[in-house]
Formats: structure tokens, sequence, C-alpha cells
């Protein structure tokens, strides 16, 4: 950061776009050790971001022949979107890989529109969309598609638009003018598919929750049968629970009651659904998203540790830190996080660090 901050009136520091750019950048950067990532990570983000910034340049569709290099704020403009695309093929090809550019862009953009706000000591708060309009990232599924020929697991997750598709759609399914027997197991797929989206449950895990480890007073449910039966994998925990899983398992058990020490999930002699008929139930629900052509890109082999790895990625992306989401998953290290976010290797011990206020930065 620049040395004479401090100096700068209140007028001119709410004038001084390229010091907004830089407080901004310098805000993303400080999110990475909150979150506790690994140093090379956060310096391959940075990097991406300044090739964007050095070698792109873009200009006004007035006056197409006086360009000027991007800043953050040309990014966040939902309505240069189109033509920072076209700058961004047109420029880094040969320099970098634009793809992973495009990631770095989508991840800055994202972290400004959730933090708008930017607070720098002895001068008053600064909001960007005060400034310069909506915060909106260029990057679209279609700017931007999965890689097919990528083989590694962690390919195999949901956006978070596409997670709200997913249950809005599985929540239409449940009409009251279907047979019994099809709207209780209709109604038991989405319950499922809330608590693994919001909870990041493994599939025995929550198969195998009984109503006597749900607290909804509290939000928590307690996880006693975790992967495996012995060794790293058997973990007792306790895990939150969102205001949605909450609001859907209630509703669930007052409309089947269960007694206390049954499983959430029923099947047959008493024991829980076994895995092969909830994973028949998700093929099945596949087959009707694609059916219906919703803007959710599936990848073969989608199962329902995907909703793990949505969880994971929706619990970063909203500032949590690694060392709650390595409880919350019952990792026995906290490098597995590799396999989900793609990072080289995550780091084993982290200090404590309080959370920032919500929507202030430190710059």
């Amino acid at each position: 950061m620049r040395t004479h901050v401090q100096e700068l009136t209140p007028e001119v520091y709410q004038a001084d776009r390229p010091l907004h750019h830089e407080l901004a950048l310098k805000a993303y950067e400080a999110r990475f050790n909150r979150q506790n990532l690994t140093p090379r990570y956060q310096a391959d983000q940075m990097r991406y971001l300044n090739h964007v910034f050095s070698n792109v340049a873009m200009a006004d569709p007035n006056f197409p022949t006086i360009q000027r290099p991007v800043d953050t704020f040309d990014l966040t403009n939902p309505f240069t979107a189109s033509r920072l695309i076209d700058a961004c093929h047109r420029d880094l090809v040969g320099k970098v890989s634009v793809i992973t550019c495009l990631k770095a862009i989508d991840r800055y953009c994202r972290f400004l529109k959730d933090c708008p706000t930017i607070y720098l000591p002895g001068h008053q708060t600064l909001y960007l969309p005060s400034l310069y309009g909506p915060i909106e990232s260029p990057v679209t599924k279609y700017s931007l598609p999965r890689c097919h020929t990528e083989k590694s697991s962690s390919r195999n997750y949901l956006t978070r638009s596409e997670y709200k598709a997913w249950l809005k759609f599985a929540w239409q399914r449940l009409d009251s003018s279907l047979p019994v027997s099809e709207q209780y197991k209709r109604t038991q797929f989405y319950t499922m598919c809330v608590l693994a989206g919001e909870t990041g449950l493994r599939s025995q895990e929550f198969l195998g929750l009984q109503v006597q480890h749900i607290n909804l007073v509290d939000k928590v449910c307690l996880v006693v049968k975790g992967k495996g039966t012995n060794g790293s994998g058997y973990r007792k925990r306790e895990v939150p629970l969102s205001d949605l899983a909450v609001a859907t398992l209630r509703d669930f058990m007052g409309q089947y009651s269960r007694r206390r020490g049954e499983y959430l999930f029923p099947g047959k002699k008493g024991k829980p659904i076994v895995y092969r008929t909830a994973n028949e139930w998700l093929r099945e629900f596949i087959g009707e998203v694609q059916k219906a052509q919703l803007p959710i890109f599936i990848e073969k082999g989608f199962g329902w540790h995907a909703f793990r790895r949505t969880f994971t990625r929706n619990y970063l992306d909203k500032g949590g830190r690694v060392d709650d989401l390595k409880r919350i998953n019952g990792w026995a290290w906290t490098s597995t996080i590799s396999h989900y976010i793609g990072c080289e290797k995550a780091p084993t011990k982290h200090p404590t660090i309080p959370l920032m206020p919500s929507g202030r930065l430190s710059a």
C-alpha cells in the first residue's frame, strides 16, 4: 500500500480510482490470510490477476483507437463483460492460460460482490458500488466451460447457481397429486440433497442419521456413523445446520413422524436406506434434470460426494476458515482440501486469527 495514504483528505480518497483499485487488491490479498490457504495458492491467484492488469487493454466504444490497461472496476462492470472477455482472449494468448486468468477474475469479482466495503483508518468507509455501479463477475459458465479432459475428481461439483437450480427443481417435483409412496420418495430425496449440500456430510453419514442426533433448537446434528468403522475415519462430531437445513428437517419430521431412536431415512427392517437405493434416486433425478435442459453442468461420475465438494467450495467462498472446515468435514488432515479446491498443499498448522467484521475489509 502507498505510504501517503494517511495524508489524503476524504475528498481525494473518494475520487482516486487507482488508489481504490490498489486497496481492493490489498483487501483481496488479506482475505487469503484469514482463510489460511497456502502461500503458493495466494501467490498464483495474485499473479494471474497481475497478468490481466498488465497485459489486457480496453477502449471506450466511442474511441476505439485509445486503449488503456484495465483495472478492478473494468472487471466488475457488468456492461463491459463481453468486451473484457474478448480482450483477454486477444491479449493473453501466448503469455498465460486465458482460462486460468478468467477463473482468477471470477474469484476476485465474487469476493468484491460479497464484501464491497473497504475501510481505511483515518478515512470514511468506502462503498464501491456507490462510486462504480453494480459489481458482477464477467465470467459465466458459457465464457468459462469446465474442461471435459481434466480427470481431477474435484471437477465434479455444483456452482452456487447450479446448486440453487438443483434444489428448486427437486422442490418442484413434490406434487401432492402423486401417489403417497412416490411423494414420500421424492420428499426424502429432496431432504437428502439439502442435508448433503448444506452440511457437507458423506452419503453414509446422512443416511445413518437418527432423530436423536438432530437438534433443531441449537441448529446442529451429531454425526456418529462416519467414514469406515475405526481409525481416522470414525469421528463423532457436531455439524452446524443452516437455516435451510433446519426448515427442511422441521417440515420433513413434522410430515413423517419418527421415534427418537429411528433413522431419519428408514429402509427395510428398521435399517437405514442403503447407498444403492439413494444412488438410484440420484441417477433418476439427473435424467430428469437433463431432460428438462436445466442450466446445470453434470459430468460423468456425478454422485452424492459432489454435494460435499459443493459445500466445501461455498463455505470457503463465504469466508470460512480451513480449521473450522476440517472439523465440520471430519478430515484427518487439512491438506485434504487440495482434493476439493485444487491447491497444491494446504497448511497443517494454523494460527488463531479472528474474523473481520462482516463487510469490512483489511487494507
